[in-house]
């Protein structure tokens, strides 16, 4: 995923920085959307700005391009309180993060040395989405019919069983998609593991 800066004709644009874990998911799922239904890996781009715009207002932030990077300007100074709490543990490739007491995503790389240069940029994704908890408040409660987790071992689980398919990506390596029994997940395989993201899901009946 890349981290939004600002928004012209031509569509996104990366920034150095960190994109918010909700953002990534809502991006996520609407490229798997688009995937399904043989459109490409594209994501709706209006819904996700209506996203960004939605928390710059809900947090007052003054920003009149509605530029993420303001926003995330304005956590600086909590974001970087947060990065001096955690530190990757050695040999470990990924982390399940927790939002007060629901899981709300899984981060996991192939290789413990590329976790560890990424970790602190997938932390800030989450904790960003935890100073700004109030903001989401709203949206989070609209999401009735996502399933619940309250614990990693049963989302762990869930996500191992869920089928998966398998698909080329824009470059090298394979795209994988889950999107079944109550979690979803994108990843990049290239002889093996890349980076994987995984995150709860409507419950399927």
């Amino acid at each position: 995923m890349r981290a939004v800066g600002r928004r012209d004709r031509e569509g996104f644009h990366s920034s150095q920085g960190v994109l918010s874990h909700a953002l990534r998911r809502k991006m996520a799922q609407n490229v798997t959307v688009a995937v399904e239904q043989g459109l490409g890996f594209v994501a709706d781009q209006c819904e996700i700005w209506d996203g960004i715009s939605a928390r710059l207002a809900a947090a007052g932030t003054d920003s009149a391009t509605h530029a993420w990077a303001t926003h995330r300007e304005s956590r600086r100074h909590d974001l970087a309180e947060i990065g001096r709490t955690f530190r990757p543990v050695e040999r470990r490739v990924g982390f399940v993060a927790m939002l007060g007491d629901e899981i709300v995503g899984l981060e996991a790389l192939g290789r413990s040395e590329a976790f560890a240069s990424s970790f602190q940029s997938l932390v800030r994704a989450y904790a960003i989405d935890a100073i700004d908890a109030g903001l989401l408040r709203e949206t989070r409660a609209q999401d009735q019919g996502t399933l619940k987790f309250d614990a990693p071992e049963p989302f762990i689980a869930a996500l191992a069983s869920a089928p998966v398919r398998w698909g080329r990506s824009l470059g090298l390596g394979s795209d994988v998609r889950v999107d079944a029994a109550g979690v979803s997940a994108c990843a990049l395989g290239c002889d093996g593991l890349v980076h994987l993201t995984a995150f709860p899901a409507e419950a399927t009946a």
